[in-house]
């Protein structure tokens, strides 16, 4: 294998960060290290006499680009795999190893996104808008499909935050990209990593450094808007007419889940499209081990498709009906399939009642409700959940928290029968404070019959988005009742006979969320953070409650 002298240098100099993703026993996990010898590591994944070029690609606007090429001997033209990201673009040579890349069958193409390592543009990405990375990754396939050793058919895959460019590609309709993989990722990772309702979801909110955007610890709060119109006409525009098959994957705890579902709902109807949501979280969690079942259809692998013929298929959603994961002869614990998402539900309103319960009887009390208080100097833990990468996520066990006092704990009677819940959870708050701004979290939870506290989904969403998220929120007046409507997630457990549901209330969950200082104006510390003096009412003009999709078992089809 010939590795020019640059080439080296620039091996060597971008192994400082080393990231790769795998599926170990159907899950998703992501490792962080550094190789001892990089070059070996790339010498490993391909044939001896492999042309190793490297270029800086110019876009658009002139930002260039760090690419590397590796082309096998022989005489070509060859299929393409694509790979892009935030970790070291030789990093990835980790996908082509994994594809068989030593045979020599495809031209391998790795490339520092905007701003990373020796790419240029470094504060350019536009993270925050909708169409980002849409325009570099068009450029650079538009310029791969015009080389000599491409015939005509690329294939991208990745995962993470290298997942980010097989998804933004897609919205191309590339005609040569002919297919796309990628695992526990988004297309709007500003959107979906970064922020709830409003609030920032501090541990991922991090990871935005990698992208060239400056992340400071303060002023809190951290605000943005979102275009989610414009996001949303992307979605509409990609579903007609594209030729790219593509395959995604995510978990019930990992962040991208809405991720995948939102980009499955918008393209399944009119592209051919595979998508799994299995029950993990971003990073493979050995403590809460779910009855493995067989899989229900056979997701395309990178190799398959560069190598072999299109096969045409309907789109098809396979996701994992979470059960206890304590007992494996309970109920659910299975993989549904269905090509439609959202699957047709019920909403039914659970409403939150002043001793203490869930009814979903409307309350009829003219006037109903219970106090807490919030002090953003002791803010309650996060315990599990979906908003962080490492082993603390996952069906954590809520009875951690349940000494506190800032923590309301709305709890259901014994379910009489198992309870089939998939899709979208919401939340819909009436409160007062005595502060400019606060928050809310809510938290779904599946209380077992021994008091274990399963968490389902949390959220968190920020008080002065009550009237108009996307307006010209203003200071919150004291004592006036507002009322806050939160995206709590989706999800897809059946709970058991015997179970019941809880729902808690409080303002904090650190580190999953950023703690709120109870002020409209961004400060810089919390020393002089005021107390917040919460009030939930649960009367009949102003009913807190959540609302949950209840499904019909004959809804969607077990394999």
């Amino acid at each position: 294998m010939r590795i020019s002298p640059i080439s080296l240098i620039i091996a060597l100099s971008i192994f400082s960060g080393y990231s790769l993703s795998a599926q170990e026993e159907g899950r998703e996990t992501e490792a962080i290290g550094r190789p001892k010898d990089p070059n070996a590591v790339l010498a490993k994944s391909f044939p001896e006499g492999t042309r190793h070029e490297t270029l800086m690609l110019p876009m658009r606007d002139g930002v260039r680009l760090a690419t590397d090429v590796f082309i096998p001997p022989g005489p070509g033209p060859w299929p393409v795999m694509f790979t892009r990201g935030y970790y070291g673009r030789l990093a990835c040579a980790v996908y082509a190893d994994r594809a068989d890349s030593k045979k020599g069958q495809f031209v391998f193409v790795c490339q520092d996104a905007r701003g990373r390592y020796d790419s240029e543009g470094k504060g350019t990405a536009r993270i925050t808008e909708p169409d980002f990375e849409i325009e570099d990754c068009e450029d650079s396939l538009k310029w791969i499909s015009g080389q000599t050793w491409c015939n005509g058919k690329i294939a991208m895959t990745g995962s993470s935050g290298n997942g980010v460019g097989p998804m933004v590609a897609t919205l191309t309709k590339n005609p040569n990209l002919i297919f796309s993989t990628a695992s526990i990722s988004s297309a709007f990772p500003y959107y979906y990593w970064g922020f709830d309702n409003g609030v920032a979801r501090w541990l991922y909110f991090n990871w935005f450094g990698n992208t060239g955007l400056k992340v400071s610890k303060w002023p809190k709060p951290t605000l943005a808007t979102f275009d989610t119109k414009r996001w949303n006409e992307i979605l509409t525009a990609a579903a007609s007419d594209n030729p790219t098959e593509i395959s995604l994957s995510t978990g019930w705890y990992d962040l991208s889940a809405d991720a995948v579902l939102d980009f499955y709902a918008a393209l399944a109807p009119h592209g051919n499209i595979k998508a799994v949501v299995r029950p993990y979280a971003h990073k493979a969690n050995p403590e809460f081990n779910w009855p493995a079942q067989k899989f229900p259809f056979t997701l395309p692998t990178i190799a398959q498709r560069m190598t072999g013929p299109a096969t045409p298929a309907k789109s098809q959603l396979a996701y994992y009906l979470m059960g206890n994961f304590r007992d494996p002869s309970s109920p659910g614990n299975i993989y549904k399939v269905t090509n439609v998402w959202p699957v047709p539900s019920q909403p039914t309103p659970y409403y939150l009642t002043a001793d203490g319960g869930l009814s979903e009887q409307k309350p009829t009390v003219p006037k109903a409700s219970l106090p807490f208080s919030y002090d953003p100097k002791d803010p309650a833990p996060t315990v599990g959940g979906n908003a962080t990468y490492d082993d603390k996520a996952g069906p954590f066990d809520q009875r951690t928290l349940k000494d506190r006092k800032d923590i309301l704990r709305f709890v259901g009677p014994p379910l009489q029968e198992p309870l089939e819940i998939t899709g979208k959870l919401r939340g819909s708050l009436y409160f007062s404070t005595n502060v400019p701004d606060t928050q809310f979290v809510v938290k779904i939870v599946d209380i077992h019959p021994d008091g274990y506290e399963m968490l389902i989904r949390e959220s968190a969403g920020m008080a002065r988005y009550s009237e108009d998220f996307n307006g010209n929120p203003q200071p919150l007046e004291k004592e006036r009742v507002y009322h806050l409507k939160l995206d709590i997630g989706s999800t897809a457990i059946l709970m058991d006979k015997g179970h019941r549901l809880g729902v808690f209330v409080t303002s904090s969950s650190s580190t999953a969320f950023e703690v709120h200082p109870n002020s409209f104006e961004p400060v810089m510390s919390y020393d002089n953070a005021p107390l917040a003096h919460q009030v939930l009412y649960l009367s009949e003009s102003q009913p807190s409650h959540v609302i949950v999709p209840i499904v019909s078992p004959l809804t969607s089809t077990t394999p």
